[in-house]
C-alpha cells in the first residue's frame, strides 16, 4: 500500500427517502428489507389514462432550516436541502469554519423535473404565454444544489452532475477529485432524483398500477482521513476509488480487472485481506449475471466472498445512493440485508441462507452498472479494521 496517500473517509450522513426519512429508519427498513408503502395514482395525457405506483414521502418539516425558505423550494431540492443539513449535523462538524472552502456535489439523472413539466404543461394548455417566473428559476437542473449553497453560505464550488443512471457515481468521483486535489477541505456529496406525472408512460388497461417510481435524496459528507483525525469525527467507512470501464467482451473483463487489483493492492490498507461482499446495483438485468460474476471472480482472484444483487435493474431512480448508503449500513451493523443473497467460493457460487456469526464484514465492494455498461467500483472498509 502506498503509504503516503490520504484517503478519503465518510464522516456523515443524511438520508430522506421512502425507505427512511432519518438515517437510523434507513438502516432499520434497508437491513430488514422492509419496503415502503406505495400509493397509486392515476393522470391523463392527450386523453389517453396512465396509472403507476408511487413510494412517495410524507411531507416533512427541518427545524433547523427557516420555514420560509422550505416553502419556497420545490420537492427536490427541500429533499436536498433536508437530507444534507442532516449530514452536517450527523458529523459534528462545525461547518461555518469551513464555508469559505467547502465544496457541494450533487448528482441527479432528472433534476428538477416535475418543475419542468409543470412548465412545459402550463406553456401548452394556456392560451396565452403566461408561465409563472417561479416555476421557471425551479426548472434548471441545478437549482437544488444552489439552494443548498445559498442557505449554507458556501462560497466554495457548488457543482451538479447529470450522466443518467450514473450521476451519483459521477459526483462521488468528482466530489473525490476536489479532495485530492486539495481544493476544498471537506465536500458535502449527494445523490437526489424525483418524478413527474409521466414518468411512467403505461397506458391504463387493466385499471391496476403496473410500475413503481419514487423520489429520495442521499447525502454524504467527505473529507480526507487527515482532518478526521485531527477533528475527532465518527468515521463510518473509508472509500477507495477505483478505475470506471465500459465492459462488454472478454478481454475487456480480464484488462479491467487487473486494472481494479493494481489499485487495491495499491490503495488498501490490508490488501492481503478478502474482500467481504460485492454489493450490485444500477441497471443490471438477469442475463448480464454472468458476465458480472466473471469480472469479480477474476478480481477477488479465487478468494470468498458474499454476493448481493438488485432486486430489480434500476427499479427507482435514487437505487444507487440508496445502496451506497446501505453498504454503510451493512459496515456499521455487521449485518446483512433479509434478501437473497449468494456465495462465492473457489469460483463457484452458490445460495446461502445464512451468513457466518463470526464472519465479520470488513470491506465491500461496491459495484454500479450503468444501462450503457459503465461499470463504476468503489472500495468501502470498515473503520475500525482500518485503523487496526
Amino acid at each position: 500500500m502506498n503509504s503516503q496517500k490520504n484517503s478519503m473517509v465518510i464522516t456523515g450522513i443524511g438520508a430522506v427517502s421512502p425507505f427512511g426519512i432519518t438515517k437510523d429508519i434507513f438502516y432499520c427498513n434497508y437491513l430488514s428489507n422492509t419496503k415502503p408503502a406505495f400509493v397509486s395514482k392515476n393522470t391523463q395525457f392527450f386523453g389517453q389514462n396512465y396509472t403507476y405506483k408511487v413510494y412517495d414521502i410524507p411531507s416533512i418539516q427541518e427545524p433547523g432550516i427557516p420555514s420560509s425558505l422550505q416553502r419556497r423550494m420545490r420537492s427536490l431540492s427541500l429533499m436536498s436541502v433536508i437530507s444534507a443539513w442532516r449530514c452536517l449535523q450527523d458529523s459534528g462538524l462545525e461547518y461555518s469554519k469551513y464555508q469559505d472552502s467547502m465544496g457541494i456535489v450533487m448528482g441527479t439523472g432528472w433534476g428538477e423535473i416535475d418543475s419542468i413539466y409543470s412548465l412545459l404543461m402550463q406553456a401548452t394548455e394556456t392560451a396565452e404565454l403566461s408561465i409563472s417566473p417561479a416555476l421557471f428559476h425551479t426548472s434548471v437542473h441545478n437549482a437544488p444544489a444552489g439552494h443548498l449553497g445559498i442557505f449554507l453560505e458556501s462560497k466554495g464550488p457548488t457543482l451538479t452532475v447529470t450522466q443518467g443512471d450514473q450521476s451519483f457515481e459521477s459526483a462521488l468521483s468528482v466530489g473525490n477529485l476536489l479532495l485530492e486535489s486539495e481544493q476544498c477541505p471537506i465536500v458535502l456529496l449527494g445523490g437526489a432524483d424525483t418524478f413527474f406525472d409521466l414518468s411512467v408512460l403505461e397506458k391504463n388497461t387493466d385499471n391496476e398500477a403496473s410500475s413503481i417510481i419514487s423520489k429520495g435524496s442521499c447525502f454524504f459528507l467527505l473529507e480526507l482521513e487527515t482532518l478526521a483525525i485531527e477533528r475527532n469525527a465518527k468515521v463510518y467507512a473509508h472509500c477507495v476509488f477505483l478505475p470506471s470501464c465500459t465492459v462488454q467482451s472478454e478481454q475487456d473483463i480480464h484488462e479491467y480487472a487487473c486494472d481494479i487489483k493494481s489499485t487495491l493492492s495499491d490503495q488498501c490498507y490490508h490488501a492481503d485481506e478478502p474482500i467481504d461482499l460485492v454489493l450490485f446495483t444500477g441497471n443490471l438485468p438477469s442475463s448480464l449475471w454472468e458476465r458480472e460474476i466473471n469480472l469479480v471472480k477474476k478480481i477477488l482472484d479465487g478468494k470468498p466472498s458474499y454476493l448481493i444483487f438488485p432486486d430489480a435493474p434500476l427499479s427507482r431512480p435514487t437505487q444507487t445512493s440508496e445502496d451506497f448508503l446501505g453498504s454503510l449500513a451493512i459496515l456499521e451493523k455487521q449485518k446483512l440485508p433479509a434478501r437473497d443473497f449468494f456465495y462465492l467460493d473457489n469460483n463457484e457460487i452458490k445460495q446461502a441462507a445464512w451468513i457466518n456469526a463470526d464472519h465479520a464484514i470488513k470491506k465491500i465492494l461496491f459495484v454500479s452498472v450503468s444501462s450503457q455498461g459503465t461499470h463504476s467500483l468503489f472500495l468501502l472498509e470498515n473503520s475500525a479494521d482500518r485503523a487496526s
